[in-house]
């Protein structure tokens, strides 16, 4: 589920994921070979809060706009693949953000 974030008007926003299916490359270089994989489920919550700073952003030659909202962040994040492996981080109370930022941007034909 994500929930809809408007910038400027709200001061939260989630993003939670239960049983994701995924692959288990086992590490990054075989998934950038696109090497053998087994099927695997994640989830995750990340809750973005607090607003520490707002930036907008316009570059017309480039075809880009936007608007960021600096914030705090957590996230609890779990995982378990076919072959076995199973990995939880700790609550998402515990979790610490150097750096957060939550944005809209507009870009291309979008523009």
């Amino acid at each position: 589920m994500i929930s809809p974030v408007a910038i400027g008007v709200y001061e939260c926003c989630v993003v939670r994921f239960s049983g994701l299916e995924t692959k288990d490359f086992h590490d990054t270089v075989n998934d950038l070979q696109h090497g053998p994989s087994v099927p695997a489920t994640t989830s995750f919550d990340v809750q973005w809060s607090g607003r520490k700073g707002q930036v907008k952003v316009r570059n017309a030659d480039q075809g880009f706009r936007g608007q960021f909202v600096e914030t705090s962040a957590t996230m609890e994040w779990s995982a378990v693949s076919d072959a076995g492996f199973e990995f939880a981080s700790d609550p998402a109370e515990t979790s610490h953000a150097e750096f957060a930022r939550l944005g809209q941007e507009k870009n291309g034909v979008f523009f």
